[in-house]
């Protein structure tokens, strides 16, 4: 679809943009799907069809960047979703088999897509341990189809040890990002499968998810907080992992059962025996029966989490194919890593993430700014989290992640008393404003330029995969 620029001025906003050094009540004019100009309030010009936007009191910052996300599927309540949540640019974390123009073509509302290619065994590799050829192989294809990188979900479908830091290893050898949720088949996704992790990769580059979701206590006898100074001891050793956490307190994950009626994936079936029930069909509803697993369902165009009584029935009228949530985070814990510092002063976890999108736990701007509220971050530091630092972590940095003149229009308008975005503006396009959506263009980025179902890309430099040892 083709979508007409109009001229648009942020009038009176608090802009933020620690990119370039930003922290002022001014106006910011956007026309072409850029970003033209920054000035002191009443100083730029308002040309004719110029629309104005009146931000006094709220926080003008650029769109957000979430590199962790599941939202390119059927269903497309995840773009609403990460678009009310101030998310412009969004990478999902998981496909095995992208249909991603079709699906990106389903709901065009200016999201910026990237996917990750999901080495899957029995789907796309023949086993827990393929060999580099058939690493290579695989990966390939998947970079072929327009990824931006490529997915091991080690704590539900894993590889062994060995295929791991192998597949790792390959990655690196081809230049591709990889991103790889901890876990083996030897080692759970809990911190010793972590720290396992951090050995795998060597001198590799590698992206780790989610690094507060290995932090439940299960290995330091539920001291998470110990736990998570473990973690950020390990990353600050392993300068060459990018990482990122996210501030939700569930941990989630589709619940989906095998033949048998046995989970299919490794941490749901720990996840419900941590609880006291059977790692089965009927142990997981009695869960949910009794309030201690959530199930995520449709409401309004949108998912949310259901009533016991609700998620129930969701999940027997599904036979259990629904996103399950687990109370397991905990949120000081969250908030410790999410603020840890190396020695230089810079933040041990590199981004602020969600692992949401149709998920619902797009609380980056809600709980971020909580955070703030509290003095563990300021304004500045929460957008270079969420903002500018995952921006560059995708090799977008030219166009994304920040408010200069030339870099895309992409701006979420911020209600900071109600820690949510009120206007979101996507390409230079007002996409979203209290509540009611716009259509617009979706784009698609890859990490090797190419043409794929009609969406052009250009080629991507990510800076972790790029830099020398």
């Amino acid at each position: 679809m083709q979508k007409t620029f109009q001229p648009i001025l942020v009038r009176n906003g608090r802009v933020i943009d620690p990119a370039n050094h930003v922290d002022a009540v001014c106006d910011l004019r956007l026309d072409g799907g850029k970003i033209e100009a920054l000035g002191p309030c009443g100083s730029l010009p308002v040309t004719p069809g110029t629309r104005e936007i009146d931000a006094k009191a709220m926080l003008v910052l650029p769109g957000l960047v979430d590199t962790h996300t599941h939202y390119l599927q059927e269903d497309v309540a995840g773009y609403n979703m990460l678009i009310a949540a101030g998310v412009t640019t969004a990478l999902d974390a998981c496909l095995s088999n992208p249909q991603v123009p079709a699906a990106l073509a389903r709901r065009p509302i200016g999201l910026n897509a990237l996917f990750l290619y999901c080495l899957m065994p029995g789907r796309n590799i023949s086993s827990t341990s393929p060999d580099d050829d058939e690493l290579r192989t695989a990966m390939q294809s998947g970079m072929a189809r327009g990824a931006f990188g490529i997915k091991i979900i080690g704590g539900h479908i894993p590889l062994t040890p060995e295929a791991t830091a192998r597949a790792i290893a390959v990655a690196a050898e081809l230049g591709y990002p990889i991103t790889v949720h901890a876990g083996s088949t030897t080692t759970p996704d809990d911190l010793s499968g972590m720290l396992e992790l951090c050995e795998l990769a060597g001198n590799n580059p590698l992206h780790m998810p989610h690094i507060n979701s290995y932090c439940t206590g299960a290995i330091m006898d539920g001291d998470v907080l110990s736990e998570a100074a473990a973690a950020a001891r390990a990353l600050r050793a392993h300068p060459r992992i990018v990482s990122e956490s996210h501030l939700s307190p569930y941990s989630c994950v589709g619940a989906s059962m095998n033949a048998e009626d046995k989970p299919g994936s490794l941490f749901l079936a720990s996840a419900i025996r941590r609880l006291g029930y059977s790692a089965d069909y009927a142990g997981l509803g009695r869960a949910i029966a009794d309030g201690k697993v959530l199930v995520s369902g449709p409401r309004d165009g949108c998912f949310v989490f259901y009533s016991a009584k609700e998620g129930l029935e969701r999940y027997e009228a599904n036979h259990a194919r629904v996103t399950v949530a687990f109370p397991f985070q905990h949120v000081g814990m969250a908030a410790a890593l999410a603020s840890a510092r190396r020695a230089d002063g810079e933040f041990v976890i590199t981004a602020l993430a969600t692992d949401g999108g149709v998920i619902p736990r797009n609380y980056t701007l809600e709980r971020g700014l909580a955070l703030v509220e509290a003095g563990i971050f300021t304004l500045a530091e929460l957008v270079e989290k969420s903002c500018w630092a995952p921006a560059r972590m995708l090799g977008l940095e030219a166009s994304k992640g920040h408010l200069a003149p030339g870099a895309d229009a992409d701006v979420a308008i911020v209600d900071p008393m109600r820690r949510a975005a009120r206007t979101v503006i996507a390409g230079g396009v007002r996409v979203f404003e209290q509540g009611v959506f716009e259509e617009a263009p979706n784009r698609l980025h890859s990490l090797i330029a190419g043409n794929f179902g009609g969406f052009a890309t250009e080629n991507l430099f990510p800076y972790w995969v790029n830099a020398r040892a």
